[in-house]
């Protein structure tokens, strides 16, 4: 466990130091050690893990606003049959 957590502070010094003389940001930095073939299968599998969430949106989110945006279409047909019925236009929205 200990050599884990001294490897971890030396790649954070890497990184910390790479950041500093190149003037990449974090996640450019994370990038870049994840096409960096030199490196090992795990690091590299480390900087994926680390990079994707702020490179591919998250399958629910992407799900659970396709599922909004079917809920609000839904509602606006409802709304302007019920406008249709009533008369048509905005008028035919509020209620007599």
């Amino acid at each position: 466990m200990a050599s884990v957590k001294k490897s971890a502070a030396k790649r954070r010094r890497r990184a910390s130091a790479a950041v500093a003389d190149e003037g990449l940001t974090p996640l450019q930095y994370m990038v870049q050690v994840l096409r960096d073939e030199s490196q090992t299968h795990a690091v590299r599998m480390d900087a994926a893990k680390t990079v994707a969430p702020y490179l591919h949106a998250r399958l629910a989110t992407a799900e659970g606003q396709k599922a909004g945006l079917e809920q609000l279409d839904k509602a606006l047909l409802a709304l302007v049959e019920r406008a249709q019925e009533r008369g048509g236009g905005v008028a035919g929205l509020v209620r007599r």
